[in-house]
């Protein structure tokens, strides 16, 4: 067994320097699952599913690229589940928020923080983690990664950051603003400026403000009917 290694990690290990040596995947993966290694007691109990790790794993490794070698952050190990967290912040901070009193995530479309109803935040965590397990030198820390726990691991740690952690009350706190499809209208000057994130509007109009000359003809007839014709 190699050194340092348990008997799962040696099986991958020894799998993927077999793959960069040119053997072919059918062999490697036949390997996997019937050799007598603790890896293949999953097998037995999940062949689907196991096959089907074992040969993305393999063709991950595969097509690997060198790997650099990469420094944590802010004293998190390389490639921990913090440091990750620490490095998506830094890469999304000016494109998502999280409320924790809603428990819910925020992405800034252009021109409003909108709600994530598609798990856009959780798919940008995956591309990170897929990254990273480019660049790690052992198949089973690359494996490791890829496990889905990784990946819900860093969204989680990712909520309490400080540059993405903003609470309930700071959304749409600001009466005199209007968030527009044109911009955003300053209502007591009745001043257009352009879509702000740090306006943090979560509502939008369906139409921007008319041009100018227009008239609001059907509200001003409408106002006409209500107060009787009555001009005060």
């Amino acid at each position: 067994m190699l050194v340092g290694y348990s008997e799962s990690e040696a099986a991958l290990a020894f799998a993927g320097e077999c793959v960069r040596s040119g053997a072919a995947l059918d062999v490697v993966l036949s390997f996997l699952v019937n050799g007598n290694w603790a890896i293949g007691e999953h097998a037995r109990r999940q062949q689907d599913a196991f096959r089907a790790a074992q040969r993305a794993l393999a063709e991950a490794i595969l097509h690997n690229e060198p790997a650099p070698r990469v420094v944590g952050v802010d004293g998190a190990p390389a490639f921990s589940q913090e440091h990750l967290a620490l490095t998506f912040a830094e890469a999304h901070h000016s494109t998502i928020r999280y409320v924790p009193e809603w428990d819910q995530w925020l992405v800034w479309d252009g021109q409003r923080w909108a709600k994530d109803k598609t798990l856009e935040v959780y798919d940008r965590v995956r591309r990170l983690v897929r990254d990273a397990a480019r660049r790690v030198e052992k198949p089973s820390d690359a494996y490791r990664l890829c496990l889905a726990s990784t990946s819900a691991a860093v969204e989680r740690l990712a909520r309490s950051d400080r540059r993405l952690a903003v609470p309930a009350d700071v959304w749409d706190a600001d009466g005199r603003l209007l968030n527009t499809p044109d911009g955003i209208i300053q209502l007591d000057t009745g001043e257009l400026r352009p879509h702000d994130p740090g306006a943090h509007c979560t509502k939008l109009t369906r139409v921007g403000p008319a041009g100018k000359g227009s008239s609001p003809d059907r509200f001003l007839r409408f106002l006409s009917e209500v107060t009787d014709g009555d001009q005060e």
